[in-house]
This record gives C-alpha cells, sequence and structure tokens, in this order.
C-alpha cells in the first residue's frame, strides 16, 4: 500500500478540518452580501419546490381529468386547460427562479474573490520575510491563481447545485411519502447501498484532491524558481538535472491527479445507474401492488411516483458530482486561510530616521522623549554586530555568533561562499530579517527599537549610496579556464563546444 492510501485512513481529522473550513467559508460569503446570499438561498427554494410540485401535478391529471375525460361522450377541456396553465405559472416561478439564483451567485462569486485576493495581498504584505523564505513564490502563486479560481467554481456553481439538490431530495421524500409509504420504503431500501458507496469514494477523492492542490503549488513553485534561473542552469549545463526535478514533482503530481479523478468519475455513473434501477423496480413493484390490490395505489400515483424516484436519484447523482468541486475548492480554500492565518510581523520600533529638507542635511534619529518630545541624534554610521544568531528556520541556522564593530568611516566587505550568510547580514540592517538574538547594534541604538516600515524605505536610501554587492564570478573564470585546458585530453574535441567556453570566459571577463 502507498503513502497516499495508508493516508487515508485518517478520516475524523480529515473530515474534522473540512467542516472548519466549511463554516468559516460560509461566514465570509454571508459578511460579503448578505442579501444576495438570502436572495439566492429563497429562490433555490422556489426552484425546488417548483419541481416537486410538477410531479405530483401528474397524479391529479391522470386521475382527475384524463381519466374521466374518457368516459365521457362530450368532453368538457375547460378544467383541464385551466390546471394546465396553473401549471405552467409554476414552471415558469421555477425558471425564473432558477435563473436567478445562478445569476445571483455568479455575482456573489465575484464580490467573494475579489475581497479574498484584496485581504490575501494585504496580509501577505504584513507577513515577516522568513515566511518567503520558507515558502516557494510559485506556491504562493498558485493561492492566487489555482486555489482562488477552484474556490469561485465552488461558490458560483457548486454551492448553488448543492443546495437545490439538497432541497429537491427533501421535497421529494415528503412527496413520496404521501404518495406510497410503502414504495418509499422500498427506496430507501435500494438507495442504502448507495450512501455507502458515496461515502466510500468520498473520503478518498477529498484526501486526494488536497494533495493535488498541494502537489500543484509545488510544481508551479518548482517551475518559476527553474525559470528565474534559466541563464543560470544554461551557463553550467545543468538542464538535465532540472528536468529530473521537474519529473520528480510531475510524477507526484500525476499520481494525486490520477487518483483523485478516477474516484471522481466512478461516482456519478454508479449514482446515475442506482436510480435506473430504481426506476424498473419501481414500474414493477408498484405495478404488482395495483394489479393484486395488494395497497390502495392507483395509476396516475404510480406514475407520478416514477417520476418522483427520477428526481429522487437525480438530486443524490448531481449532489455526489458536485461534491468533486466542492471538496477540491476546500483543499484550496484550506491553503488561502493558511496564508492569512499566518502571524503578522509586529513592529514595535520607536526611533525613526529623517533627513532635513534643505539642501545638504544631514540624517538624523527621531528618538522620542518621556515627555512627548522628539530627540534630533545625528547618524553618524556605527555598526555593532553584538554575538549575532540567525536561521530561516530552526534547524538549520546561518549565522553564528557573529560580531562586527563597523566605525565611521570605515569600509566592510563580506565575502564568503553562497549560503555563508552575506546577503543576510545586508538585509538584517534594514529589519527584514528577525534575529535569534537581538544583539545587532546601529548607529548607537538597537536595531530592534527602530520602527521597520522607516527602515526599509529611508533607511534603506541612506544605506544604499553606502553599501554596494558584487557577484563573485571568479569561480565561472577558474572552472572555465581548467575545463579548456583539460579538453586537450578528452574527447570533447568539438570546435563547437570550444568556441561555446571560450565566449563564456569572455563574458567572465567583461564582467
Amino acid at each position: 500500500m502507498s503513502s497516499l492510501d495508508k493516508a487515508v485512513e485518517n478520516k475524523n481529522q480529515v473530515k474534522g478540518s473540512r467542516t472548519k473550513i466549511l463554516l468559516r467559508l460560509l461566514k465570509l460569503i454571508n459578511s460579503t452580501s448578505p442579501w444576495m446570499l438570502i436572495t439566492s438561498m429563497i429562490t433555490i427554494v422556489l426552484a425546488a419546490a417548483s419541481n416537486v410540485i410538477g410531479s405530483l401535478f401528474i397524479e391529479r391529471l391522470i386521475n382527475d381529468y384524463i381519466i374521466p375525460l374518457t368516459k365521457e361522450k362530450v368532453p368538457n377541456y375547460g378544467p383541464l386547460a385551466t390546471a394546465i396553465a396553473v401549471m405552467f405559472g409554476i414552471y415558469a416561478i421555477g425558471f425564473l427562479s432558477n435563473y436567478l439564483f445562478n445569476m445571483l451567485m455568479g455575482v456573489l462569486a465575484q464580490k467573494v474573490q475579489y475581497r479574498v485576493r484584496n485581504e490575501m495581498f494585504t496580509h501577505m504584505e504584513s507577513l515577516p520575510i522568513s515566511y518567503f523564505d520558507q515558502n516557494e513564490f510559485g506556491d504562493i502563486m498558485s493561492r492566487y491563481t489555482n486555489d482562488i479560481d477552484t474556490l469561485m467554481q465552488m461558490i458560483s456553481q457548486s454551492i448553488p447545485q448543492f443546495t437545490n439538490s439538497a432541497l429537491s431530495l427533501v421535497f421529494v421524500v415528503v412527496a413520496m411519502f404521501t404518495l406510497s409509504w410503502q414504495l418509499t420504503v422500498f427506496s430507501f431500501i435500494i438507495f442504502a447501498l448507495s450512501f455507502g458507496i458515496v461515502r466510500y469514494l468520498t473520503i478518498r477523492l477529498s484526501h486526494f484532491f488536497q494533495i493535488q492542490q498541494k502537489k500543484l503549488g509545488q510544481i508551479n513553485g518548482y517551475n518559476e524558481e527553474m525559470l528565474n534561473g534559466l541563464k543560470v542552469i544554461k551557463v553550467f549545463s545543468h538542464e538535465p538535472e532540472s528536468k529530473a526535478g521537474f519529473d520528480k514533482y510531475n510524477e507526484e503530481l500525476r499520481q494525486a491527479s490520477g487518483k483523485a479523478n478516477t474516484y471522481a468519475t466512478v461516482l456519478f455513473p454508479i449514482m446515475g445507474n442506482m436510480g435506473n434501477l430504481l426506476y424498473v423496480l419501481i414500474a414493477f413493484v408498484g405495478g404488482a401492488v395495483a394489479i393484486n390490490q395488494w395497497a390502495p395505489l392507483s395509476l396516475g400515483a404510480i406514475d407520478s411516483f416514477l417520476q418522483l424516484s427520477k428526481q429522487f436519484s437525480m438530486p443524490i447523482a448531481q449532489i455526489s458530482q458536485q461534491l468533486n468541486s466542492i471538496v477540491m475548492a476546500l483543499a484550496g480554500a484550506e491553503r488561502i486561510f493558511n496564508l492569512e492565518d499566518q502571524v503578522s510581523e509586529t513592529d514595535k520600533g520607536t526611533v525613526t530616521i529623517s533627513k532635513g529638507e534643505e539642501v545638504g542635511s544631514n540624517w538624523n534619529w527621531n528618538v522620542p522623549q518621556k515627555d512627548g518630545s522628539i530627540k534630533k541624534v545625528p547618524v553618524r554610521g556605527h555598526i555593532i554586530f553584538d554575538h549575532v544568531n540567525f536561521s530561516y528556520v530552526p534547524d538549520h541556522q546561518i549565522l553564528h555568533d557573529i560580531s562586527i564593530n563597523a566605525k565611521p568611516g570605515m569600509k566592510v566587505a563580506l565575502v564568503g561562499e553562497t549560503g555563508a550568510g552575506k546577503t543576510t547580514i545586508s538585509n538584517m540592517l534594514n529589519r527584514s530579517m528577525k534575529l535569534i538574538r537581538e544583539q545587532l547594534l546601529t548607529m548607537a541604538f538597537q536595531l530592534r527599537i527602530l520602527k521597520r516600515m522607516i527602515c526599509v524605505s529611508r533607511f534603506q536610501s541612506f544605506c544604499r549610496r553606502r553599501t554596494c554587492s558584487l557577484v563573485q564570478l571568479w569561480t565561472i573564470f577558474v572552472l572555465v579556464i581548467q575545463r579548456l585546458v583539460t579538453m586537450t585530453f578528452t574527447k570533447q574535441r568539438s570546435c563547437h563546444t570550444r568556441m561555446n567556453l571560450f565566449m563564456i570566459l569572455i563574458m567572465a571577463i567583461k564582467l
């Protein structure tokens, strides 16, 4: 048994998580536009009721109009025409209600989509940079595209159809009991098997749809990373490794999507065939009951009950079909809410930096005093790292007990291997990173008391003129020379290969 199949067994946890996400989503929809949601629910009730009333009318049409008219020598079609006109009005109400709730839910879905995207983006801007270090950009973008699209489809189509089918099922059951409780009980026995099948398939497709959304975000993140580094991949001939990584993610997505769509595909045909089987059995049993007079059952009641049996099976089949979209949307909603539930970065700083409006004026620290006044302290450019430790994730520390004392006028160069922490140290100067032990001092002030937004804007403008970053290209240069020398002793002596390496060498020297 694969790891995907083993994970399916944890049913209670998955069910509880889906319920919480669904309730949260419904609260979100209701708070977006309550009147549109209430109006849609009313029109859904009218649409479901009109279909059931139309099926019940068949009994009255046969027993009260058609059969009596066959016995009259001079038939009077006036009452029949009146009854048909009334039913036409009921069906017209159902048609208009169906159109109205689909239109309203479509508009409501766009409103929710607009709101969710704004809330996600606004909240994302307040997250610490460590969140973006731990999550790939492509995976984050997938929440704005794939997950929100599935969520919109759920609100505009799945929820209205699911609600309509559920109400139709309730109305149909009540109508079936009014016609013949014996045939209704018989119908329940047949469909008891279908509920077991739906439950079995729904639990599994829910799990695999969640995995599918997760794997889709991973492959989008990998593609985004590879496209951004395409030049580096080409320079170092890293195409096979890049393709192997893509194949790995693509295979995982294929397995999850294959199992999810397999369960989703077989669900609707099973329910549809169960409805056809029930129709045949009711026709046989109902005819036998009416002929042998085992129960008071008229011809019109049997015909009406057969129509209701189709409406009884169709809502169940539609519910099972819409469950696929709902489950997939809930998986996407879980990823969206996961982003929105991330803790925002707190900014408790009080000291800001500013520059006078006069030409040639100096930068000053604005230090609040206890009496409410602001004390301006000139910026001298004294930066101290006092035993600083840092890690992007708790189990992988980047900086270990770093101490630097950069006095005014000094020039400090940070040189090291990729991943040594050069960029991390520069990001700490604008408080983009959160230190494990906040012992970084800058210009006589502890960095933690500086307001982050002020540091990111004005302090970066101040530091940008005094700092610079150079790409370490000496590794490219050395490797190119080494390969050019050793090519004489290898089989790769083609002129094309030498020319490509020579062009890379020229580029490295120019840079």
